[in-house]
């Protein structure tokens, strides 16, 4: 996993022209982080290998990392003990392989249901006006 990480972490540096070093080093974090859903180990572990000073760095893409992977993990026996959004309804207090499937609320509450309800919005034009308006697609 450092492998992918580290190298995935140089060619991003090769396309921004950025210190290839620098970001190898902060894919390797995060993708080992990520894939083990543990965004303060693998801070602390950026910190004990290559210094304070990317500690900020590698909190961000850490905690980027944590938030896009979701309720995924290498760990099958990691056990979940609190949703990381509530935008998604999944098992607590039991490990991730245990779990089952997820479902996604899209109650109004929360911003995936005010999305899916802007999905549902069509926008229609009439014949002959300049204007269009939207619709509610029931």
């Amino acid at each position: 996993m450092a492998y992918i990480g580290a190298t995935a972490g140089s060619t991003w540096a090769a396309l921004i022209h950025g210190h290839a070093s620098f970001y190898a080093a902060m894919g390797m974090v995060c993708f080992l982080a990520t894939c083990s859903n543990t965004p303060l180990a693998g801070i602390i572990m950026s910190m004990e290998l290559f210094g304070a000073e990317v500690g900020t760095y590698s909190s961000i893409v850490c905690v980027i990392g944590y938030l896009i992977v979701g309720h995924k993990s290498i760990y099958p026996t990691q056990v979940l003990k609190i949703s990381k959004t509530p935008s998604i309804c999944m098992k607590e207090d039991c490990e991730i392989g245990l779990g089952g499937e997820f479902k996604i609320n899209n109650s109004r509450k929360n911003i995936l249901g005010k999305v899916m309800e802007l999905d549902k919005l069509e926008f229609v034009e009439e014949v002959g006006s300049d204007n269009g308006q939207l619709t509610m697609d029931n």
